[in-house]
């Protein structure tokens, strides 16, 4: 198995030292920098305060994955973290939040592993805030326009549920008194909306953010 790529984004050359040195004590880890900073699997930033130019950065630190330039997975040690930039800070490929005061070469190495491969990592405090974030969003925006948490329409996740149960295009056409043309539509919407790449694979999205 190839090494997770980090790179380290960090205020001071101390801080940068002594995660450098944590991280380069795991063979499954490889530092990069410079040019190949860019295309790291995994960003750590050192901060005192996550601030929002901080969020800003790791916005343009993007990586291609199936097909688009996605956020670069992120882990954060930081003294000071707003809860309120919770959800911001997600969207921005932020997989886990550490306490700079608690941090040691387990902890971060295992956030690290656990980010290169998608996991994610956050207090329980930065938790409900996510949730109650996410459930304003649901609330007051989402639920309004038709739409569900997964960014999936009530007619997207009825044409996928059909999909999922084996319907070809032109029953799930009559099923929903339209034409195949509306559904072939449906189904290229969700896929270029979420960079999917067929139909099998928008079903196992819905799955997997609980819409089927």
């Amino acid at each position: 198995m190839n090494p997770t790529t980090v790179s380290i984004l960090a205020a001071d050359e101390i801080n940068y030292t002594g995660a450098a040195r944590f991280l380069s004590s795991d063979d499954q880890l490889r530092l990069v920098d410079g040019e190949q900073a860019g295309a790291a699997e995994v960003v750590v930033l050192i901060t005192g305060e996550v601030v929002v130019a901080d969020l800003n950065r790791l916005s343009g630190l993007r990586v291609r994955r199936a097909g688009h330039r996605r956020p670069q997975r992120c882990v954060v040690v930081t003294d000071r973290f707003d809860p309120a930039m919770t959800m911001r800070a997600v969207e921005h490929g932020v997989k886990a939040v550490l306490p700079r005061v608690k941090i040691s070469q387990e902890l971060l190495v295992s956030a690290v592993h656990a980010a290169g491969q998608g996991s994610a990592y956050l207090p329980s405090q930065l938790q409900r805030a996510l949730l109650e974030q996410l459930n304003a969003l649901r609330r007051g925006v989402l639920e309004p326009n038709g739409f569900s948490l997964a960014g999936l329409a009530d007619r997207e996740v009825d044409v996928l549920g059909m999909v999922a149960a084996g319907l070809r295009t032109d029953e799930i056409a009559a099923r929903m008194w339209c034409s195949e043309g509306t559904v072939k539509n449906v189904l290229y919407g969700v896929i270029e909306r979420f960079g999917l790449q067929n139909r099998a694979h928008a079903v196992a999205y819905a799955i997997r953010a609980g819409a089927l």
